[in-house]
């Protein structure tokens, strides 16, 4: 299993001082083992601080992300980020980059998702348009009357 941008920039740019539950979840991320990684994660109630929460919501961002669960991503991403800005400090450390860089990201492929659908949409009213009127049916005769339709090598 390949695993995304996303995750990968998370697994490298992100300090490994975790608890070892959740270095064990990193671990098991990288190995494309999501579901024993996301079970670890949710299992392990509460946290000691907003850091290693931010951790959980960013882990799982990326394992919703891998499974193409863009929304759940966003929103685990804007949690993370939620946390880590809680600490005087979470504008400087690099973990805050990565769940910035992560939500742009996911951003992006809901709105090509989104855009898809637009023109899925589209597509479908312009064949119904064309049964409706039977100019489909018309064109269908049309080309079936000229032999194959398909192109000559």
């Amino acid at each position: 299993m390949m695993l995304s941008i996303v995750t990968a920039l998370y697994l490298l740019l992100v300090p490994q001082d975790l608890p070892d539950s959740l270095n064990s979840a990193r671990g098991m991320i990288r190995q494309g083992r999501l579901t024993a990684a996301q079970e670890q994660l949710i299992g392990l109630g509460a946290l000691p601080d907003a850091w290693s929460r931010a951790s959980r919501e960013l882990l799982l961002g990326n394992i919703a992300y891998e499974r193409g669960g863009y929304e759940l991503a966003r929103s685990r991403y804007i949690a993370s980020l939620e946390f880590m800005m809680a600490d005087d400090e979470g504008a400087a450390d690099p973990r805050v980059a990565v769940a910035e860089s992560n939500l742009e990201l996911v951003e992006a492929q809901i709105s090509r998702a989104v855009d898809l659908d637009s023109a899925a949409s589209r597509l479908r009213g312009i064949v119904g348009a064309l049964l409706a009127t039977g100019a489909l049916g018309v064109a269908g005769l049309y080309l079936g009357s000229r032999g194959s339709v398909e192109p000559k090598a």
